[in-house]
C-alpha cells in the first residue's frame, strides 16, 4: 500500500547551496578568430581552453585564453574551409563547434568602392563597382552590405587575378537567368542587365538590393579581416532623431560607431569624437542613371568628400568615373 505523504515546506532541513554556486558550469566562449597563414589559425576564447578533438588534418594547440588550429595540407587561397572542433574549460565544461574559415591570400590587392547605384530599376538594377589599386588575387575578399559582424548579407569572390586598374562589377539584383555567371575567366562570359564587357562581373545568389537612404558598404581582405574600404551614407541629420544621434535606428547608429572606430570614415570637423548624420555622404539627388561615384584621381580621404553625383545619364560603371558633379536646380 502506498501511503500519501505530504511535505511542509517549513518543516524542511535547510540546504546551504554557496558552496556550489561559486562552482563554474558556463563552458568557454570563442570571442575572436583570425586566418594567420595558409596553414594556421588562431582561435580566442573568454578563458583558458584545453583541446579535446578536432577535424582531421588540423592539429589543436592550445596557449592559455589562445588555440591554434594548425592545417596540413595547408587551406587553399580564398576557398571555404570547414572545421569541427571541441574544447573544455579547466571545470570540465565542454564546447562543440563547427566553424568555416577562408584559405589566406597573401597577395590581396588595395582596393576602394568606386560607383555605387542604390536607386535601382528594373532595367537599371543595384550595383557596385569596385577599383583595384594594385594587382593581385580576389580570392577570400568579402563586401558586405553593413559591417563583418553586422551585415544585411555578403559576398566572398573567388581567387581569380586583378591587374592594377581593374573594375569589379558586383550585380546586387540578378534575375536568376542562366547568363548571370561569375567571370572567373574571361571579362565576356557573362550575360544579364548590364553585364560590362571589360569590367569583371560578379553576382549575387539572389536579389538582395541596397538601401536607397542609409546604409554602410564595406570591403575587406578576407571575411572578418582587414578593411579596404567602406562608405557611409546617410540623407538623415543630426536632429532628425534624438534616440539615435539622428541615424535614425540602432542599426545605422552601430554601424556608423564601427566605421568610426576602424579608422575607415572621418568626420567633417577635424578633431570631433564622433561621426554624425551630416558626415556621411547624402545620396538624396542619386537615381538609376545618377548614381554616386568616387571623385577620379583624387586622393582618399575616407570622407565624404571623396565622392559626388553625376549628371543625369552619365552613370559609368565599367569605364572611369566622369567628373562632372549633378547640380539641383
Amino acid at each position: 500500500r502506498v501511503l500519501p505523504v505530504r511535505l511542509f515546506p517549513a518543516c524542511l532541513p535547510f540546504l546551504d547551496w554557496r558552496p556550489s554556486a561559486l562552482i563554474d558550469f558556463s563552458p568557454p566562449e570563442m570571442v575572436s578568430w583570425e586566418v594567420f597563414s595558409p596553414v594556421e589559425v588562431r582561435l580566442g576564447f573568454n578563458e583558458a581552453v584545453v583541446p579535446l578533438r578536432g577535424s582531421e588534418g588540423v592539429t589543436l594547440q592550445a596557449e592559455g585564453t589562445a588555440l591554434k588550429l594548425l592545417y596540413d595540407p595547408p587551406m587553399l587561397p580564398g576557398r571555404e574551409l570547414r572545421t569541427a572542433l571541441a574544447v573544455e574549460d579547466n571545470h570540465g565544461n565542454s564546447l562543440d563547434l563547427v566553424l568555416s574559415f577562408y584559405g589566406f591570400n597573401p597577395d590581396v590587392p588595395e582596393m576602394v568602392i568606386n560607383e555605387v547605384r542604390l536607386e535601382g530599376t528594373s532595367t537599371r538594377p543595384d550595383l557596385i563597382e569596385l577599383k583595384c589599386l594594385s594587382a593581385g588575387s580576389l580570392a577570400g575578399v568579402t563586401f558586405y552590405r553593413g559591417a563583418p559582424a553586422d551585415c544585411d548579407w555578403y559576398f566572398v569572390f573567388p581567387d581569380v587575378a586583378a591587374a592594377a586598374g581593374d573594375l569589379i562589377l558586383l550585380h546586387c539584383a540578378p534575375q536568376g537567368i542562366p547568363g548571370e555567371v561569375n567571370e572567373l575567366e574571361g571579362l565576356a562570359q557573362s550575360g544579364g542587365i548590364e553585364a560590362s564587357p571589360v569590367a569583371r562581373d560578379f553576382w549575387l545568389a539572389e536579389k538582395e538590393g541596397l538601401s536607397a537612404t542609409n546604409g554602410l558598404l564595406t570591403v575587406t581582405a578576407s571575411p572578418g579581416g582587414r578593411v579596404l574600404d567602406l562608405f557611409l551614407y546617410s540623407n538623415r541629420t543630426s536632429l532628425s532623431d534624438t534616440s539615435y544621434d539622428g541615424f535614425g535606428s540602432a542599426t545605422n547608429l552601430s554601424r556608423a560607431l564601427w566605421a568610426f572606430d576602424e579608422e575607415g570614415w572621418v568626420p567633417e570637423i577635424t578633431g570631433a569624437d564622433a561621426l554624425r548624420p551630416e558626415d556621411c555622404f547624402n545620396p538624396v539627388d542619386g537615381t538609376s542613371t545618377r548614381t554616386l561615384c568616387r571623385n577620379p584621381d583624387a586622393v582618399d580621404t575616407d570622407s565624404k568628400a571623396d565622392w559626388h553625383i553625376v549628371p543625369t545619364g552619365m552613370c559609368s560603371f565599367g569605364s572611369e568615373n566622369s567628373p562632372e558633379v549633378y547640380i539641383k536646380e
